[in-house]
């Protein structure tokens, strides 16, 4: 009787450690799943976090660039209107730091993140702002020479406004 007691807990073990065994292998398989979609999951977020923070820095250096842009343009009003050089430094320092901008938003439109409908945004942009900065050297470059009619007379062309109204569409 002690036998049979004895081969019945073997048989009864043998049985709970099947069910144990298979347990901890389905939840080893569940906890590999959940890993595998906690992987994918923070991939896209971090796919998603990187893609914000890339339009974010073009968001900022456009406005950065407008900035810059408004206060070189008063700068070179300054200037032809006072006839002061102290007009000339904000000029030279606004002037330096839109082409920084420019350097900066080409370097962010060299991403994966970027669709072709930006780049050829970028582009035009990058025109607008070049002959923006020409036309205002144009106008400086006269007052400096002693030509400040000219100067206003290129002013008043208003070449300057409809490159401003391009940049702000």
């Amino acid at each position: 009787m002690n036998l049979f007691k004895l081969s019945h807990l073997r048989q009864a073990q043998r049985q709970v450690g099947w069910r144990v065994l298979m347990t901890l292998i389905l939840t080893a398989i569940l906890v590999l799943g959940a890993m595998f979609l906690t992987d994918t999951w923070l991939t896209e977020i971090s796919n998603t976090n990187t893609h914000a923070i890339n339009q974010f820095n073009k968001v900022t250096a456009v406005s950065n660039i407008r900035r810059l842009m408004d206060g070189a343009e008063s700068a070179q009003r300054g200037y032809l209107l006072g006839n002061k050089a102290g007009y000339l430094q904000p000029y030279d320092g606004n002037k330096q730091q839109i082409q920084q901008e420019l350097t900066k938003l080409s370097n962010e439109m060299q991403t994966a993140w970027t669709t072709q409908q930006e780049k050829e945004w970028f582009n035009q942009l990058n025109s607008i702002c070049s002959a923006r900065l020409l036309e205002m050297d144009m106008v400086l470059n006269l007052a400096k020479s002693g030509q400040q009619m000219e100067a206003l007379n290129l002013l008043r062309t208003d070449h300057g406004l409809q490159l401003q109204q391009q940049f702000e569409q």
